[in-house]
């Protein structure tokens, strides 16, 4: 026999929501995006570069974690510092100065 509707549990509809992502994120600087290049780029290039799955790429990730809350005495986990890393990448790219465009009139000339 059926358990009554109330008793039984339902799930939400829709993607569950991310257990890793931390409710207070961590703020970045320009100190701390240096501190992590230095670590990713300089300090465990080498592990990343011979890490043959994703798993080790994982660890050598946890690994830059740990250093970086360390070093500058923040909590960060892989999650917000891949954060701290793609908004790097985006403000280096916003820094380059756009090419001037070329219209139909200067290509004829």
């Amino acid at each position: 026999m059926a358990s009554p509707p109330s008793a039984r549990t339902t799930r939400g509809r829709g993607r569950p929501q991310n257990q890793d992502v931390d409710s207070v994120a961590a703020s970045w600087n320009d100190e701390d995006v240096g501190v992590l290049f230095e670590l990713r780029y300089l300090t465990t290039a080498a592990r990343f570069e011979g890490a043959k799955t994703s798993k080790q790429v994982n660890e050598d990730w946890s690994l830059v974690a740990s250093q970086l809350w360390v070093n500058i005495l923040k909590v960060f986990t892989t999650t917000t510092q891949r954060a701290g890393r793609r908004l790097a990448e985006l403000q280096q790219i916003l820094e380059i100065a756009p090419r001037e465009p070329k219209h139909m009139d200067v290509m004829t000339e």
